[in-house]
């Protein structure tokens, strides 16, 4: 087998090739860190083709644990109440990022907060100081800081920095 995958902020390929076998497959996905998907859908397929081990399912089993274990962790970190995002309202109104446009931190009815983007959104929460933290889909976890002296709002997509200007 011959393969290579790779991931970016909120995509993950992976494609790999049985050469003996005359089969190639690229695996393209909309997800942020989409290895364990990736591993189990490669693992499946052997199964389904070559009647390898059937490990698939306990792959998927695996992964599954690991973003419940995730999510309980961001929920004991972040801090979703009205109290805890008020300091949020100071900073809401529209940002702009050369690569990535126009972002709009708004208010809810509950006192709580979310952030629109041309074609996402997603509620907030707080976490360390001046610190977003995207509490829903489709990057749940991700973190965008405030700097109160440019007046910016940075978020690290691990190889690219993106920075919104507030407007």
């Amino acid at each position: 087998m011959v393969s290579h995958g790779g991931n970016t902020w909120g995509f993950t390929s992976d494609m790999f090739f049985l050469p003996d076998h005359g089969i190639g497959v690229a695996v393209l996905t909309n997800m942020r860190l989409a290895n364990a998907f990736s591993s189990a859908f490669r693992q499946k397929l052997l199964e389904v083709l070559f009647e390898a081990d059937n490990t698939s399912h306990a792959m998927i089993a695996a992964a599954l644990t690991s973003v419940e274990k995730h999510a309980e962790q961001l929920s004991s970190t972040v801090q979703t109440d009205a109290a805890s995002s008020n300091w949020i309202q100071s900073h809401a109104g529209d940002y702009y990022s050369d690569d990535l446009g126009m972002g709009r931190i708004i208010s809810e009815p509950a006192g709580t907060y979310r952030i629109e983007f041309h074609s996402w959104s997603s509620a907030v929460g707080t976490g360390q100081a001046n610190e977003l933290v995207l509490t829903s889909a489709p990057w749940v976890g991700t973190r965008l800081h405030f700097d109160e002296q440019a007046k910016t709002l940075a978020l690290d997509g691990g190889q690219t920095k993106y920075m919104f200007v507030k407007r």
